[in-house]
């Protein structure tokens, strides 16, 4: 187990004293070249009513989330077992910290704890080949007859009048190609409002289906950002986004702020475990139908 972690810790309570949970963290392999696939396990037993907060590990290019995975089973009568299980690749030469920031424990009765992540680090190596390997001797040239044969020639003229007799007959028999109707463009902000109306009927909040409902929502808002306003927003994290829209005009600072507080959100919902109540998601949903209809375009704008 050369690339697994313990963080055990202990708080007091009162005059009691409670063990934290124990967490193991895991990464296999240990070595990886750009875009291959590492996994990393993450578990935790931990008492029944308490949670554990995970912090974020995907850092822009260094480590890059593709798949993710929660599951919870009970360990015994008292305590259950939370296991993370990620997919994660890389597309940057270097060595990479897993993740810097703390986990937050909080127990039954509301108390909170934050520990340090174990520190784990990512070996991602270069897809080029070794420059220090054999090199072979440049073989001699061949060398070429300087007469071409007789039958050659006849060969090319034969195969060069078959392919014009060819050209001349698809030229003289070809059919006027029917005039393409091109098909109709939908604009952005119709195209959100329809997904947002069928995220809508669904009623995530009814069915338990907050992590599904953040997911979609997010999805759709960064998709809208980019086709009403050229923004690579789905290929960016929520930071990268605020970062590149400091200084943008193409979105008011309430947009700016209200878009970045709604992906943050998301964020934690995905990543953080939080579960909203049905009056937050109500309210997400609120914000993100605000932004699209507050961003419509103009009749102006859109027969130009």
């Amino acid at each position: 187990m050369k690339l697994s972690a313990t963080i055990v810790a202990f708080f007091l309570s009162g005059y009691f004293l409670t063990a934290a949970p124990e967490v193991t963290v895991k990464i296999s392999p240990e070595s990886v070249r750009i875009g291959d696939v590492i996994d990393c396990h993450i578990s935790s037993i931990h008492p029944k009513g308490s949670r554990l907060n995970l912090p974020e590990i995907e850092d822009g290019k260094k480590i890059i989330i593709k798949e993710r995975n929660v599951s919870e089973q009970n360990a015994d009568n008292e305590q259950v077992q939370s296991d993370y299980h990620y997919q994660l690749y890389s597309l940057e030469v270097g060595s990479h910290i897993l993740s810097t920031n703390e986990i937050t424990y909080v127990d039954a009765e509301g108390n909170i704890e934050k520990f340090l992540f174990p520190e784990q680090t990512i070996e991602v190596v270069t897809v080029l080949s070794d420059t220090n390997q054999f090199a072979y001797d440049i073989k001699e040239p061949v060398k070429l007859s300087a007469r071409v044969p007789k039958w050659a020639w006849m060969s090319a003229l034969v195969c060069l009048a078959i392919l014009a007799l060819f050209l001349l007959n698809k030229r003289f028999v070809r059919r006027r190609p029917d005039k393409e109707i091109p098909l109709p463009v939908i604009p952005a902000h119709i195209k959100a409002q329809q997904a947002l109306q069928e995220l809508k009927d669904k009623r995530c909040y009814e069915n338990n289906e907050v992590e599904y409902y953040y997911v979609k929502l997010s999805l759709i808002v960064r998709t809208y950002l980019e086709d009403r306003f050229n923004l690579m927003a789905p290929e960016m994290t929520t930071e990268e986004f605020i970062r590149e829209t400091a200084n943008d005009s193409r979105l008011s600072p309430t947009h700016r702020d209200s878009t970045s507080n709604f992906l943050e959100q998301s964020d934690l919902v995905k990543f953080a475990q939080m579960r909203p109540g049905q009056n937050e998601m109500e309210a997400a949903m609120e914000s993100a139908v605000n932004l699209v209809n507050e961003t419509t375009p103009e009749l102006e704008e859109t027969s130009s």
